[in-house]
């Protein structure tokens, strides 16, 4: 995981059915961008449209406050909610991940405990 200001990136590799390697990011805006009304490329931040050769850096701002490293699995697991803030924090690399922990609730409160499933 790595976390700017504008943006968190989850960098997520497996291998699909048929065993071959498969590697893509999820990138979750803040909440100052938005899509364009009607269109599946464009973005605006604070309600001004960015042009579309400026898209990558205004996401991927800056360096990253946040810099977390565990296994694909376990970060994975992570963005279900299914590891405890604990957990993120063993796996913090540089910066402070404290401030980010909400970011891993997507779906429900973390876990009081580690999880290991």
């Amino acid at each position: 995981m790595r976390q700017t200001r504008n943006s968190t990136v989850f960098a997520i590799e497996g291998k699909v059915k048929a065993g071959r390697k498969a590697a893509f990011d999820v990138v979750v805006l803040n909440k100052s961008f938005l899509w364009v009304r009607g269109s599946a490329e464009d973005l605006e931040k604070d309600g001004v449209m960015i042009p579309r050769d400026q898209i990558a850096a205004s996401v991927l701002d800056d360096d990253p406050a946040v810099v977390v490293r565990a296994p694909d699995f376990e970060l994975a697991r992570a963005l279900m909610a299914r590891r405890s803030a604990a957990q993120l924090r063993s796996w913090t690399v540089t910066g402070d991940v404290e401030p980010y922990l909400a970011a891993f609730a997507t779906l429900g409160t973390l876990p009081s405990r580690d999880l290991a499933e």
